[in-house]
């Protein structure tokens, strides 16, 4: 989940990341005005959502790690900081 603190009121955004049958890696993302409903929506609806063109074999063979997620976030600040 992604709180975005540049709009005047905070948004709350979730991600969902699988991979298709390349072994691609393909992203749902819903925003929501309040963490009330982002943790609503996810609790009763997000089992439901139709995710486009998703590979159950090649998400379970390849699955997305909370250490793959955080090794790109550091990425992704390395590179901020070395650009300013």
């Amino acid at each position: 989940m992604r709180i975005s603190h540049q709009q005047s009121k905070p948004s709350y955004t979730l991600y969902m990341e699988y991979r298709d049958n390349t072994g691609a890696s393909q992203y749902y993302r819903i925003q929501f005005p309040s963490l009330n409903e982002a943790l609503t929506w996810m609790n009763t609806q997000a089992y439901s959502i139709h995710l486009e063109a998703i590979c159950p074999a090649s998400t379970s063979k390849r699955p997305v790690r909370d250490s793959q997620i955080t090794q790109q976030n550091h990425e992704k600040k390395t590179e901020s900081s070395e650009a300013a």
